[in-house]
């Protein structure tokens, strides 16, 4: 087997900038790959340390990383009879601010939650649950109000123009409910209603069903 080119960068991509990347990844094409190995340097200069030998993986993980900060790595492939490519040197530069997550709050509900919140205009964030109610919540996480349907609900919540919360259930119901928690109206379906809703220009909701309406 003989290796056929030098390895070449994948991600991240040369002179890069502004990336926080998790990995280093490349190609090396020979006659037969398994055979491979490598030799991954890695580092804040160009006069790089080894970082990990001998390894099979056309990747290598990375961790802790600066922000703001330049640097710069290679790769050297080597087959079984000890030929080796050695790749250009290749650098990026991290971004400037690092995420820094952390819990605000969290909210329960009285059973699982299969529906994406949806988010209004004062910023109230509204989700469906298992448990059959509607829940909304302020941004700060404490409840401002719910509203209990007759079944589970799959649906993600759609808000219309005016702040009315539209949402469906699997007992077939469309319910239009008010921004302040009180029933507007509710729409009986021929099937369980699974999808979200969607509204249009001119306020008509639209809606699917496992009954193919």
């Amino acid at each position: 087997m003989n290796l056929t080119e030098k390895p070449k960068v994948v991600l991240p991509m040369n002179n890069s900038k502004d990336v926080m990347p998790t990995k280093l990844m490349w190609i090396a094409k020979a006659n037969n790959q398994e055979k491979l190995k490598f030799d991954v340097y890695f580092g804040t200069s160009e006069n790089l340390p080894l970082v990990s030998k001998g390894q099979e993986e056309f990747s290598y993980e990375l961790s802790d990383l600066e922000i703001n900060t330049t640097y710069y790595w290679k790769v050297v492939s080597k087959d079984e009879k000890g030929e080796r490519y050695e790749s250009e040197l290749y650098k990026f530069k991290t971004q400037a601010w690092k995420l820094d997550l952390k819990l605000k709050w969290k909210f329960e509900t009285g059973d699982s939650i299969y529906s994406s919140p949806a988010i209004g205009e004062d910023d109230t964030i509204y989700v469906g649950s298992n448990d059959c109610c509607v829940y909304a919540i302020n941004p700060n996480g404490s409840l401002k109000w719910d509203y209990e349907t007759d079944d589970k609900i799959y649906s993600s919540v759609g808000i219309g123009t005016d702040g009315t919360i539209y949402v469906g259930n699997r007992g077939g119901y469309l319910y239009a409910i008010n921004s302040d928690g009180t029933l507007k109206w509710k729409f009986k379906t021929d099937g369980s209603i699974t999808s979200s809703p969607a509204i249009g220009e001119d306020g008509t909701i639209y809606i699917g069903t496992l009954e193919s309406q």
